[in-house]
């Protein structure tokens, strides 16, 4: 599924406080020390702050918002993965750029649910800096912070952050997992320019597959590019294969939970003429839609779904 209003509104918020697409003297490269939470207000929990926690604490930093569903669909996993981590001096930060009495009345609202601290960034200062610095206006997003200070990991929430966490833990993570992905994000135009192209669109698929190799590690990577290959015009060669490939890996990684990577899975079904199943799994993303209106968009593209089986 494509950016919904929620995630275009961080793309704006990230660009009101820098640049995205340029770096700058306050970048955080992987196997770098991360930049200071500066935070307005600590809404949940008690405050902390990466340098008291050096040499004692992995912290893991998500950027989210109330009102993007995408962002409250993975808080429950938060919570789950705050409580078995608790011992092992794993700190969770739920960073948010909304105001702080709509935060305040969302975590309210959960109760004993909210089990991670929860900071209110109004001047969009750490929100900013993190998100440009890796080239994302996406929500929500997370960053592992490890106890020497270093940035060494970043990606969706709900796509392999316990086990970079159990890795790290263990001392066995690899930071190149996050290196592979990021080329596989960058090889992304490429490809489609590639795909386009009536001279070279038969090298597509080599590059394809790449970045499925490095980047299926990213859900919201793997679901852009199999909504991107099933719905971008002009592609001499629409690679339907490949984009269930992309997709059936963010399905899994969600495990079916997130109604625009289930959006995008029936999509891919129906660009591959496999329509009762579209029309199944388009349901199933309505059901999960939260927000109504995620939801009545998902309901438009059924009727449409359902409206050319009946002229079949």
């Amino acid at each position: 599924m494509k950016l919904n209003h929620q995630l275009m509104l961080l793309a704006a918020i990230v660009v009101a406080a820098a640049p995205v697409w340029a770096r700058g003297p306050d970048e955080l490269p992987l196997g770098k020390p991360a930049r200071a939470l500066q935070v307005d207000e600590w809404v949940s929990g008690e405050p902390v702050t990466l340098a008291a926690g050096k040499d004692q604490n992995i912290f893991v930093i998500v950027f989210w918002a109330t009102k993007c569903p995408h962002s409250r669909a993975c808080l429950p996993r938060l919570t789950e993965m705050q409580k078995r981590y608790k011992d092992k001096g794993v700190i969770f930060v739920a960073i948010s750029a909304e105001p702080v009495e709509t935060v305040r009345a969302f975590i309210e609202k959960q109760g004993s649910e909210t089990e991670y601290r929860v900071a209110v960034d109004k001047l969009n200062i750490t929100t900013g800096a993190y998100l440009r610095s890796v080239f994302i206006d996406k929500i929500p997003y997370a960053f592992v912070i490890d106890k020497s200070g270093k940035l060494i990991w970043y990606g969706h929430p709900m796509s392999g952050l316990d086990k970079t966490i159990d890795a790290v833990i263990a001392g066995t993570y690899d930071i190149e997992i996050c290196n592979r992905r990021d080329r596989a994000r960058k090889r992304m135009p490429g490809y489609f320019a590639t795909a386009c192209s009536p001279r070279h669109a038969d090298k597509a698929s080599g590059i394809g597959e790449k970045i499925i190799e490095d980047g299926q590690a990213d859900i919201m990577l793997m679901n852009e590019f199999a909504w991107k290959i099933a719905t971008q015009p002009g592609l001499i060669k629409r690679d339907l294969d490949l984009a269930m490939r992309a997709a059936q890996i963010a399905y899994d990684a969600c495990e079916g939970k997130d109604a625009g990577i289930v959006d995008t899975y029936a999509r891919v079904l129906w660009e591959s003429d496999r329509k009762q199943e579209a029309i199944e799994y388009q349901k199933r993303a309505i059901k999960l839609a939260e927000q109504e209106e995620m939801r009545k968009e998902l309901e438009k593209t059924l009727a449409k779904y359902e409206k050319a089986v009946e002229g079949d």
